[in-house]
């Protein structure tokens, strides 16, 4: 148990140096030179959960503004309790905290007969809206290793190509993924 305590300090030392840089970088490469303003994708799983711990300490400690995001698609009866959850969370660690519901988004998701697909648009399509509205510089989602893993084998099963395979970036746009150096205990 000791030995994993000191494991999971260690993850969290290194993704907090990580996002340092790759934030840090990220901003400088893009002309930015305020105080990045960083939206984090807060779904209330462990692994929002954990970017959002990373992210708070580099928001303590003054390198970036920090404003999470949790949409509710409101598919599951205790949906609810998922944005109860983020907004005690956020509350405790003063973070703002932008909620919403899918029903109360003005767009009408592509249908490709995917759910998961239609949840990944009403996402995007919250977290640039709340983007535009903070006036923020980027989005911060919690994929890891392993979701880049099965973002491969998944597109080679489909028959994807070379470019097709090569996954997600740390940095797509607006939108940074600090965790993909790391995998999943």
């Amino acid at each position: 148990k000791n030995r994993q305590k000191l494991r999971v300090s260690a993850m969290f030392e290194q993704s907090i140096a990580h996002a340092r840089t790759l934030l840090n970088d990220t901003a400088q490469q893009q002309g930015i030179t305020q105080k990045s303003v960083i939206i984090i994708g807060l779904s209330g799983g462990p692994d929002s959960v954990f970017l959002l711990h990373v992210l708070h300490k580099l928001y303590t400690d003054g390198t970036i503004n920090l404003i999470a995001a949790h949409l509710d698609h409101g598919w599951r009866i205790d949906s609810d309790k998922d944005a109860a959850f983020c907004s005690l969370l956020c509350k405790q660690m003063n973070i703002p905290l932008v909620l919403a519901h899918a029903r109360d988004l003005s767009i009408t998701p592509k249908n490709t007969g995917s759910q998961e697909d239609t949840g990944r648009q009403l996402r995007r399509f919250f977290f640039e809206q709340t983007l535009r509205q903070h006036d923020a510089h980027f989005i911060a989602l919690a994929h890891h290793q392993n979701d880049q893993q099965e973002t491969f084998f998944m597109r080679m099963l489909r028959g994807a190509t070379l470019d097709g395979l090569s996954c997600m970036d740390a940095v797509d746009g607006v939108y940074v993924r600090p965790l993909l150096h790391i995998s999943k205990l």
